[in-house]
């Protein structure tokens, strides 16, 4: 459950702050209950650009096992930028904690991510981006043990266009590679795709 108050300065400047709470039921492994409080800044200071921030933390507490209290800072940041009227650029920052997929792991990632939204040809729109990420996982049942670190790479391309305005087609492609400190968990991936869509 979320609550959220949100205010607008000026039209270029707001800001809103929330309270993010639940319970989580995780088997096997101990269930969680979390808050969550954040604050965030949008500024458009000119027609081409725009920055926002966002921070907070998450607390965590594990129900049935003697961990003690996890508590974790979280923030986004982002600056996109227009220079043209079909382009372009942003530019983000992140640091969040969630769930993992592998018993009783909890992990804190950081990563940052540059993509690029581009019109080609009049007809065709290619979205592009790389990232780059680490990843701490907490032993859950322990929380001042992190059981393994990963670096993550990540690559992607999209490319689409419509045809006759009522079909779209769109091209895919994927690269992700994840280095980690146990090896069990380090691989390399590709990805290639396609996509066709019809409006009516």
């Amino acid at each position: 459950m979320t609550e959220r108050l949100n205010y607008r300065f000026t039209p270029q400047l707001s800001t809103n702050v929330s309270v993010a709470y639940g319970y989580m039921s995780v088997t096997p492994g101990p269930d969680m209950r979390y808050i969550q409080p954040q604050a965030q800044i949008v500024w458009d200071p000119a027609p081409k650009l725009s920055l926002s921030l966002q921070g907070g933390f998450v607390k965590r507490s594990f129900i049935s096992s003697n961990s003690d209290d996890l508590t974790s800072s979280t923030y986004r940041t982002s600056v996109a930028y227009k220079p043209f009227t079909y382009t372009k650029i942003t530019y983000l920052n992140v640091r969040e904690a969630s769930p993992s997929y592998t018993v009783g792991q909890l992990p804190q990632s950081t990563r940052w991510n540059v993509i690029l939204d581009q019109r080609l040809l009049k007809r065709l729109y290619l979205h592009t981006g790389y990232a780059e990420g680490r990843n701490s996982y907490y032993n859950t049942f322990d929380s001042s043990v992190i059981l393994r670190s990963d670096k993550t790479y990540l690559y992607n391309a999209r490319l689409s266009t419509r045809i006759f305005n009522r079909i779209a087609l769109t091209g895919l492609y994927q690269y992700r590679k994840n280095k980690s400190s146990d090896p069990l968990f380090s691989f390399s991936s590709s990805y290639v795709g396609g996509e066709i869509g019809y409006s009516y």
